[in-house]
């Protein structure tokens, strides 16, 4: 030990210094420090640190401290912004240990069930410019490509999808029969050129495609590891936690050679798969990863691995953060990968249970929704991270009241952070109690310090769609008719309703297509509720204090039975060329169709539809090459003979000009 510390102290320090602080004596109280000092020896050695002759010189004794004299006295963890925790490097994962010991110590089990579970503690969550319009450049820069590309919430941050295409090739993940197909097209004629399969346990998520780099996330399950204890006792057996025995995994292909596709390198990291983000050349991959304390060995597993090739390691103690008020079991693990290397740069994780992701090209955020057991009531932890070279690193953290509808909800502007939530409120009056909801939207500056809320509006009603551009916000709420809010946010402390829009039925989602408009789809209604219509809305919102509808395309008629993928997920929604969009449509569950629609002078008009048919066809995603639209399906196999649910997956191409179906594959 002393020889170490000789050559450290050799090697550090050059500069003259008293006798007291010779190297000699340096070396001793460093030796002594690590072997344990006595009481008089670390007197002496305090005494020393105050005679205060060098600066340089005790930068060097505490950097050899840091070294030499800790390694079996651990860190006390470093309190960082917001009240989080940053664990130390030396730290042997002991503070975690003891937060989860504490988590387990506030759950009390009795034989018999889990009535005294505190769900808020133990738990989370429940499955312009003034009067300047901002234009959104985002719509149409990605309408103006020679093919699809996936609808992202932000310009610049994609995002993983099930169809992908590169103009010449498309690609397919099909979760049915786990497994990926590159398909060549070429004027609507299709090729499938090659399959990328896999077996047991496995359901694919989304893949991202960059140049001649195609990756591939999915979940993989083992069920030998099902928990047996805490999670087990609370759900009955009826239901379990997913994310203790699964593991969320990303692979790299090479696809420069579409018929003979190369693995480059696979990765995995522990959890269930809540969602990811493409920014700058890197993907930012989040899974939800919770730990059983209730089982004898829990310390075994209450680490969240990653790992390659199979191989893997705890993430060290010093990327893992605490963020104080997450009360939760669980772990947001984010790791990050490279595309043009196909290698990970970095792994870290933070306690919480992640339901949304939100990213800009500046900053990433999670939000986790938990169940507060004293209100009775949801409400939001908010927690922000800055990109580092390598990865990302824990900022900030803020609460809000109430739920998220989706992560459109969320938008970060000029260093300010808006979410919009509905909330449950209860009132009594005369004995009597009532439950109702409300709504409201903060602002976070980019600390997450609050700088302004509209508290309250639409009282009765919840957000059922919403989306930022610039420094304005549109809110939908719905109870019987359809409200459009349109939220003036230029100044960041007293955000106000500049007007709203009420309409029958409501919008599950708002599209903005440039100069002042948004397209809304969604469902129509009268003053009683939502009939069996869609409705597809153009809205002017030029002037803030006045917004229109300029015109509106309806599909069904009273008691038809509609539904879209639009209205759960925006990326089914395709934006195509010169002012037109398409949208999946389940007319009474055996009409299956893409309906191509066109913006013009303030019209939108349905242009043709791409019909399916086959109540056994399921649409899965659409895009485009060129002038030819191409439908993503599945359709189910009922087998008698094996007993076994089937899916056969196809792919249907049509002529955007003839309006015509061109062919159709199965794949």
């Amino acid at each position: 030990m002393k020889k170490d510390i000789e050559k450290y102290i050799n090697d550090s320090i050059k500069a003259e210094i008293p006798q007291s602080l010779s190297k000699e004596n340096i070396i001793g109280m460093l030796d002594d420090a690590s072997q344990g000092s006595n009481p008089k020896k670390r007197k002496r050695v305090q005494t020393v640190y105050k005679f205060a002759a060098l600066a340089a010189a005790f930068a060097l004794v505490l950097g050899g401290i840091s070294i030499y004299a800790n390694v079996k006295k651990p860190k006390s963890p470093t309190v960082i912004n917001n009240g989080a925790v940053s664990v130390s490097a030396d730290d042997n994962y002991d503070e975690i240990y003891s937060r989860l010991k504490k988590m387990k110590a506030s759950i009390k089990l009795e034989s018999g069930g889990a009535d005294n579970i505190s769900f808020g503690d133990a738990l989370s969550g429940y499955d312009f410019n003034g009067n300047e319009q901002v234009k959104d450049e985002s719509a149409t820069a990605s309408i103006n490509k020679e093919f699809g590309t996936t609808n992202t919430q932000e310009e610049n941050v994609d995002e993983g999808d099930i169809i992908k295409t590169d103009g010449k090739n498309i690609y397919l993940a099909d979760r049915d029969n786990k497994c990926v197909y590159i398909v060549k097209a070429d004027s609507g004629k299709m090729q499938k050129l090659s399959e990328i399969s896999f077996s047991g346990n496995v359901h694919i998520q989304e893949m991202y495609l960059t140049g001649s780099t195609l990756a591939l996330i999915y979940s993989e399950y083992d069920y030998s590891k099902q928990p047996t204890g805490f999670y087990e006792e609370i759900f009955n057996g009826f239901c379990c936690a997913s994310w203790t025995y699964s593991d969320t995994k990303i692979v790299f292909y090479d696809i420069s050679d579409s018929q003979n596709v190369r693995l480059i390198s696979n990765y995995s990291q522990s959890g269930d798969f809540t969602s990811s983000r493409l920014v700058k050349g890197k993907i930012y991959l989040v899974s939800s990863y919770g730990v059983d304390l209730f089982v004898r060995d829990y310390k075994k597993s209450c680490i969240p691995e990653t790992g390659e090739n199979g191989k893997k390691e705890r993430i060290p103690a010093n990327k893992i953060t605490l963020v104080n008020g997450t009360e939760t079991p669980t772990y947001a693990v984010i790791c990050t990968f490279d595309v043009n290397s196909a290698k990970k740069t970095d792994s870290s994780a933070v306690f919480g249970d992640p339901t949304h992701v939100y990213a800009t090209e500046d900053s990433f955020f999670l939000a986790e929704e938990r169940y507060d057991s004293q209100k009775g009531d949801v409400f939001l932890n908010i927690l922000k991270f800055d990109f580092t070279q390598t990865g990302v690193k824990y900022l900030a953290s803020a609460t809000a009241d109430g739920r998220l509808n989706d992560n459109l909800s969320m938008s970060e502007y000029q260093g300010f952070f808006r979410v919009a939530t509905t909330c449950n409120v209860t009132t009594e009056s005369n004995g009597a109690r009532s439950f109702g909801q409300i709504n409201k939207l903060y602002i976070f500056d980019s600390e997450l310090k609050q700088t302004g809320l509209i508290d309250g509006f639409a009282e009765n009603e919840e957000i059922r769609s919403a989306r930022y551009v610039g420094n304005y916000a549109y809110v939908v709420t719905f109870r019987r008719t359809d409200p459009l809010f349109v939220i003036n946010l230029l100044d960041p402390k007293e955000p106000k309703i500049e007007s709203e829009l009420k309409l029958p039925g409501f919008s599950s989602y708002l599209h903005p297509v440039g100069d002042g408009m948004l397209v809304g789809v969604g469902y129509d209604g009268d003053e009683n509720d939502a009939n069996g219509n869609m409705k597809v809305s153009l809205f002017s919102v030029s002037d803030p204090k006045n917004p229109k509808e300029l015109s509106s395309v309806k599909v069904g008629n009273e008691n038809d039975y509609i539904s879209s993928d639009v209205f759960y997920s925006y990326k089914a929604f395709v934006n195509l060329p010169k002012g037109e969009f398409a949208v999946p449509l389940s007319l009474n569950y055996n009409n299956q169709m893409f309906i191509r629609y066109r913006i013009s002078d303030g019209e939108i008009s349905e242009i043709s539809r791409y019909n399916l048919g086959n109540e056994a066809t399921n649409i899965i995603g659409g895009t485009y090459i060129g002038n030819y639209f191409y439908v993503f399906s599945s359709d189910f196999i009922d087998s008698k003979t094996s007993g076994q649910v089937q899916w056969k997956s196809r792919l249907t191409s049509f002529d955007m000009t003839a309006n015509e179906k061109v062919q159709e594959t199965e794949l």
